[in-house]
């Protein structure tokens, strides 16, 4: 009769024992197995049910799923590298500049205490300048203070004569009167503008070609004449009207490139025939400059000029 081998039996379980419990001493970081048994061993049987959530590239990168495979060769866009080289822009192409047709306003008898500061603020609107050609016994004190306006502005103040007498007139007067005339006229204007007189306008326009060659200015007259002496009147309305837009065409008919007009700055229907042609004339492609500014180089003592 054969017996059980209990013993045996005994022995094989112990070792099988033994061995699980070196697997799992082995199997479990030293912190789980620590800790309470039964909390391992929830931890570790529930299987894991939560999908993970993928990540979305930063702009800019890309992702590779091969870590042994280089990225694109491409580098993302960046802003280059600061250097101390300034940085110039394209050079900017200008438009052309047209050429204006260049005129001399010149404005005698004057001046005027309260016209001439109108005329010069007229000019001023248009960034023009012109020629004052003034009369030295009218310069007292308001109309002395009027020339200094216009030469502040731009413009410049030539002879007239000291009486616009035409006793005294440089087609006539002796040698010594017209020296004298000439000389009392620009230290009259001197007393009120700084600058050097360099211009003369005889009275009426008169003088002897020995008398041009004699005198130590450049000698201007003008080849369009306004006539607006002529028009003057403002009796009514109708007058007034008429006789400003006669001064006008009288200007407009005639003028051209390089011209010298010829205008008074003491009467009220030239100023407001003035207002109406620097209008016209700048839509017309005209600038209104000095007589200096006209002729330039040109310009020299004992030299008569009507026009550029």
């Amino acid at each position: 009769m054969l017996r059980f081998p209990y013993k045996l039996v005994a022995l094989t379980c112990a070792a099988l024992l033994f061995c699980t419990g070196c697997q799992l001493r082995m199997g479990y970081p030293e912190e789980l197995y620590a800790a309470n048994p039964e909390e391992v061993l929830q931890s570790t049987s529930k299987p894991n049910t939560q999908t993970p959530t993928p990540q979305k590239p930063t702009p800019g990168t890309t992702t590779n799923a091969d870590p042994d495979t280089p990225d694109d060769p491409t580098p993302p866009e960046s802003n280059p590298p600061a250097t101390d080289e300034p940085v110039t822009d394209a050079p900017v192409t200008e438009e052309p500049t047209v050429p204006k047709k260049r005129i001399a306003f010149t404005f005698d008898d004057g001046p005027h205490y309260k016209l001439t500061y109108q005329f010069v603020d007229k000019l001023k609107e248009y960034g023009a300048t012109a020629t004052f050609f003034v009369v030295g016994n009218r310069l007292g004190k308001s109309e002395g203070a009027a020339i200094a306006y216009a030469y502040e502005n731009g413009c410049e103040i030539g002879i007239h004569s000291y009486t616009h007498d035409s006793s005294l007139y440089y087609d006539r007067c002796s040698e010594d009167d017209y020296f004298a005339d000439m000389k009392a006229t620009a230290d009259a204007i001197n007393q009120y503008v700084p600058a050097t007189v360099t211009l003369m306008r005889p009275p009426g326009g008169n003088i002897t070609a020995e008398r041009v060659e004699m005198c130590p200015y450049s000698v201007i007259t003008w080849n369009v004449d306004s006539l607006d002496w002529k028009y003057r009147d403002r009796t009514d309305d109708a007058t007034t009207e008429a006789n400003i837009n006669t001064i006008v065409d009288n200007v407009m008919k005639d003028i051209s490139e390089g011209d010298i007009v010829l205008m008074h700055e003491i009467y009220q229907n030239s100023y407001e025939a003035f207002s109406i042609l620097i209008e016209r004339l700048y839509a017309d492609g005209y600038e209104i400059v000095s007589v200096s500014e006209l002729l330039g180089d040109r310009l020299e003592p004992g030299v008569k000029f009507s026009h550029a």
